[in-house]
C-alpha cells in the first residue's frame, strides 16, 4: 500500500464534523466526511459487508491528501488499527455528558439516538479512552473539532516513520 496521505479523524457525534467540512479551506485541506450510514444499508436492507466496504473506502481515500472524517464505531476503530492506519480519535471528556446530549438535541438528532447516547455514555467514552493504536484528542467544555484541528494535523505530520503506511 502507498504511504498514507490522509489525516484520518475518528470523531464522536456532535464534535463539529459538519462545521469543519464546510470551513476546511482554512486548513489548506479538503475535508471528506465519510458517513458510515451510507455503507450500513444497501437498497433498504442492512449491509452484511458494512465493515469491509467501509474500511476499503477508508483505505482507498487514505492515499489522498485530505482530512478524512470517519465513524467512531468500535469495530471501525479496531479495523483502522488492524489496517495500520494513523488516526486521531476525538471524543468528549466523560464529564461532558450533559453538554453533549444538549448538542445532540440542538442539532435535531432523533430522540431515540439521544436516548442511546444517554444510556450508553459511560461505555462509549470508556471504549474511546481505552482505544489503542491511535492518538487521543479529548474535547473539553465548549470545544469542537475545529479547536484542535491544527494540533491533529501537526500530530499526523510528526508521526513516527514506523506508523507511516
Amino acid at each position: 500500500m502507498a504511504p498514507q496521505q490522509a489525516i484520518i479523524i475518528s470523531a464522536f457525534a456532535c464534535s463539529g464534523k459538519s462545521w469543519l467540512s464546510q470551513h476546511a479551506k482554512q486548513l489548506g485541506y479538503t475535508v471528506v466526511d465519510l458517513d458510515s450510514s451510507a455503507f450500513s444499508f444497501r437498497n433498504g436492507t442492512r449491509n452484511p459487508n458494512f465493515l469491509q466496504d467501509y474500511i476499503a473506502e477508508i483505505r482507498s481515500k487514505a492515499q489522498q491528501k485530505i482530512i478524512l472524517l470517519v465513524s467512531t464505531h468500535d469495530e471501525v476503530r479496531k479495523a483502522l488499527v488492524d489496517s495500520r492506519l494513523w488516526y486521531a480519535l476525538v471524543y468528549p471528556k466523560k464529564t461532558l455528558k450533559k453538554e453533549w446530549l444538549q448538542r445532540m438535541v440542538a442539532r435535531g438528532s432523533p430522540p431515540q439516538l439521544v436516548a442511546i447516547f444517554d444510556k450508553n455514555w459511560d461505555l462509549f467514552i470508556a471504549q474511546c479512552m481505552n482505544q489503542q493504536g491511535c492518538v487521543h484528542f479529548p474535547l473539553g467544555p465548549q470545544k469542537y473539532l475545529a479547536d484542535i484541528s491544527r494540533a491533529i494535523v501537526q500530530g499526523f505530520q510528526s508521526r513516527p516513520k514506523s506508523t507511516k503506511s
